[in-house]
């Protein structure tokens, strides 16, 4: 149970970084995929709210999943060579 929770971290850890790298190199290189947009317009009409794109995030979510899969199935097979 131990090993499920580190690879837990390790995925949420994971997330949160790689998606404020993703959004810091798109601020920094002007790459408008990789930036988080917010749009509000508030007219008479009725109010128009955008959040475009969430690349970052779809990519860091992807990202995570990978490593947290790979550090559980990596320490696992290391613990059950060592016979515990």
């Amino acid at each position: 149970m131990k090993l499920k929770l580190k690879g837990f971290f390790v995925g949420v850890m994971s997330f949160i970084v790689l998606t404020i790298a993703l959004v810091f190199i798109g601020n920094e290189f002007s790459i408008s995929w990789l930036t988080l947009a917010y749009t509000h317009q508030n007219s008479e009409s009725g109010i128009y709210v955008s959040i475009e794109p969430l690349m970052p995030v779809m990519i860091a979510l992807l990202a995570s999943l990978i490593l947290e899969y790979v550090y559980v199935r990596h320490n696992s097979k290391k613990i059950s060579n060592k016979g515990f």
